[in-house]
């Protein structure tokens, strides 16, 4: 890793180009987001303002982990598209997440199969950092609502609207997200941490006739194989 000092947020370790050798993707503050490529395959580097958390993902079932990076308010988070070989392209306005989430201060995010139809979706903790934006017409909030996009088609993203009185709706001072099946029922539900409150619980209640499977290890001494 290069020398020096930056204001880094978060990271990632996982095999990014496909080489068997882990590769260490930065998001940080003020600075461009890079990800560095161990034993001596190079750096690729993401020019950009500020940077929070990152993720890698498989967003199109490709066998490519692809990089997001969530960023501060009047900036979109920013979706790279792994090329191969260490390039990363920009590819959030094509698919569809530049504009929605401009206005909200981004922070925990995950990828998620909310509808378990296969394909990965988006959801983003939201919360402005000055208290004072309440008090100014800068066109947001100190609590900002969180959001859900729907992958369509492994390619392109759709916003869920908030429906009223639903979770998507809260108005919060979201910063982490972690996501489970906390009620084993085979849907994905989103637990919140939010700055100065009790966290947030959203309980997936979404209906559909899609499927899922649920696998329970045995072990001890010797791993005799799953059920």
């Amino acid at each position: 890793m290069a020398s020096g000092t930056r204001r880094s947020l978060d990271w990632a370790c996982r095999d990014f180009v496909g080489t068997a050798v882990a590769a260490t993707g930065i998001a940080a503050a003020t600075d461009y987001s890079r990800i560095r490529l161990h034993a001596g395959a190079g750096s690729a580097h993401a020019p950009g303002g500020f940077r929070c958390p990152a993720s890698p993902h498989h967003r199109n079932r490709d066998g490519k982990l692809d990089f997001y990076v969530s960023n501060f308010s009047d900036d979109y988070s920013v979706l790279f598209r792994n090329d191969g070989n260490g390039i990363f392209s920009d590819i959030t306005v094509q698919a569809g997440l530049a504009d929605p989430n401009i206005p909200f201060l981004k922070w925990g995010f995950g990828f998620l199969d909310f509808d378990n139809d296969g394909l990965l979706d988006l959801f983003v903790a939201n919360g402005h950092v000055f208290p004072v934006v309440d008090k100014q017409n800068w066109g947001t909030t100190w609590a900002e609502r969180p959001q859900l996009f729907r992958n369509l088609d492994g390619v392109r993203f759709q916003e869920v609207p908030p429906a009223v009185g639903s979770g998507l709706a809260d108005v919060i001072p979201a910063r982490g997200a972690a996501f489970g099946d906390l009620f084993n029922n085979g849907q994905i539900d989103v637990v919140i941490n939010n700055l100065d409150s009790t966290p947030t619980l959203l309980r997936n209640v979404v209906k559909n006739g899609n499927h899922w499977v649920t696998l329970k290890l045995i072990g001890g001494r010797k791993v005799r194989g799953t059920q």
